[in-house]
């Protein structure tokens, strides 16, 4: 009986949250996580629209607003959808737009010189 007492005793005072998936969640579900705001809710649905869905919870480091404490303070907090430990992998670089220069380059290199 006490051990029965114990567990529901542990139940209502213990909370479980299920984590936010970023790929999912809107500007609204997204403010739930504490020190996300509206800015950086706005920003992470900004980057999804733009680049499309996020492959692990550290390309959050290529939105506007994060950075490595941001993402070590929100482990555990955000999911991306399809992910085993999103944690675990590392985030792919954001590649920079090419410059006339890079196209220049091209040029050159195509004519032999």
């Amino acid at each position: 009986m006490r051990v029965l007492l114990g567990c529901l005793l542990c139940l209502m005072t213990c909370s479980v949250s299920a984590a936010i998936d970023i790929n999912t969640a809107t500007e609204v579900q997204l403010q739930s996580v504490k020190g996300i705001g509206p800015s950086k809710a706005k920003s992470i649905v900004q980057y999804r629209t733009r680049h499309g869905a996020f492959r692990t919870v550290g390309e959050l480091a290529n939105v506007r607003g994060f950075g490595g404490k941001t993402l070590t303070r929100l482990q555990g907090e955000l999911s991306v959808s399809g992910a085993g430990n999103a944690w675990s992998q590392q985030a792919p670089l954001a590649q920079a737009p090419a410059t006339s220069t890079d196209h220049a380059m091209k040029s050159v290199k195509k004519k032999g010189h």
